[in-house]
């Protein structure tokens, strides 16, 4: 699993020398809206971000200090809430004295919020072994609604969550346990559903022989579950390393399709979205050539993909410069526009202002690029979160070592920050 800290992987691969840069000369038509910063003496990373009917944006990740409460142990989880100004309207503190993570984040129709992630300590119950899931659900004043722990005698992480218009909530993630059946190897992807008041509804395990983990999820108007992860065996191919995948759920847990997608080298999928249509957009990383008669610019290179329906591959796009890129997080618009989110070594949009930059690109339905816009300091930045509102309003999160809110400063090692951007 890779770590929040959006690393420089073990392995590179060498550019060749007429490799071409990204073009980054269009000039952007996105500009900042306002930046905030969150944090404590300690590191303090935000992995998801949604936003409510009335225009408000909640964030969630992970703390090793005091956000909203004093810390119970080794990471504790945490959720804010801001109004569209970028006021903060409460942060509320979540722990065990084991290590306890938030990685997603959606919203309902009556703007309760759902977290999930994973623990090694007892949110709720027991720990069952290593590491086990939880999903959430707080009102939009913060106040926690109730909480489940799921587990087996393995490790047991959830990543993503999303809800249907019934207010039904999905979490996905990775199991090297048996949740369901029998664990077919190493670890196994999973989805489950869970009714309003927290009632697991049903649980399906997904794996090969080899690794197998889902990071996105999404729905869709008509109710059908959409998940997307990484995989080294063959769950709908060969897999050269790991490759990527998505697969479609009916409401009741039955798979439609599954789709991997693959080159000769590394391929990574972290987030899906789905358009009125059905269609899911997927992104990711990758070290190789995803996209039909392109190839890798250096390193890892972002992407975006969109499929059908049916399952269909629509196109793929890659994006990249001579060092790495990685995009982690993807929305869409009521037009279908999709925005994707991640971290850059590189100068996509600008100079790089000091080791990593986070950014945000929007790409229309066909798979146009309309702009992407860069975001640094002097230290590190890494975006793991974009969504945008019923206005059009587009917002990211992540954490960084620098300083990415005018007048502010660092509080220590990691802050959060959260952006609001506008289109000219």
């Amino acid at each position: 699993m890779p770590n929040a800290q959006c690393p420089i992987p073990k392995f590179t691969i060498q550019s060749c020398q007429e490799c071409i840069a990204y073009d980054k000369s269009k000039m952007t038509k996105a500009k900042v809206v306002w930046t905030k910063q969150l944090g404590s003496a300690e590191s303090d990373m935000s992995h998801g971000i949604a936003t409510d009917s009335n225009g408000n944006v909640y964030i969630t990740g992970s703390t090793k200090g005091d956000l909203g409460g004093p810390n119970q142990g080794e990471n504790d989880a945490w959720v804010a809430k801001y109004d569209g100004e970028g006021n903060q309207q409460w942060v509320k503190q979540l722990g065990t004295d084991g290590n306890d993570m938030a990685w997603g984040i959606a919203t309902d129709s009556s703007d309760n919020i759902y977290l999930t992630g994973y623990t090694t300590g007892s949110l709720e119950g027991s720990n069952a072994g290593g590491h086990d899931a939880w999903i959430a659900k707080y009102d939009s004043n913060g106040n926690k609604i109730w909480l489940e722990q799921l587990g087996t005698a393995g490790d047991d992480k959830s990543y993503g969550v999303a809800t249907d218009g019934s207010g039904n909530i999905y979490i996905s993630g990775g199991t090297t346990g048996s949740l369901e059946g029998s664990n077919k190897g190493d670890y196994d992807a999973w989805v489950a559903k869970y009714s309003s008041d927290g009632k697991q509804q049903w649980l399906k395990q997904l794996g090969s022989s080899q690794e197998d983990s889902s990071w996105g999820i999404a729905t869709s108007e008509s109710g059908d579950i959409y998940i997307t992860g990484r995989t080294t065996g063959s769950l709908a191919g060969d897999a050269e390393g790991f490759d990527a995948w998505v697969a479609k759920y009916d409401s009741e847990g039955n798979q439609q399709w599954i789709q991997q997608l693959s080159s000769s080298g590394q391929d990574y999928s972290y987030g899906v979205a789905v358009d009125s249509s059905g269609n899911a957009y997927l992104t990711g990383r990758t070290t190789g050539s995803l996209e039909e008669e392109g190839r890798n610019a250096g390193a890892f290179d972002a992407w975006i993909a969109k499929y059908d329906s049916e399952g269909n591959k629509q196109w793929v796009k890659q994006v990249g410069g001579l060092k790495n890129d990685f995009a982690f997080a993807i929305a869409l618009d009521s037009s279908s526009n999709a925005y994707i989110s991640g971290c850059t070594q590189g100068d996509l949009a600008a100079s790089n202002q000091g080791g990593w930059d986070a950014w945000v690109a929007k790409y229309d339905s066909k798979g146009n690029e309309e702009w992407i816009q860069q975001l640094g300091s002097s230290g590190q930045e890494f975006s793991w979160g974009v969504v945008v509102d019923d206005s059009g309003n587009i917002y990211a999160t992540g954490h960084t070592t620098g300083t990415l809110e005018e007048g502010s400063s660092n509080a220590g090692s990691y802050d959060v920050w959260i952006t609001k951007l506008s289109e000219e």
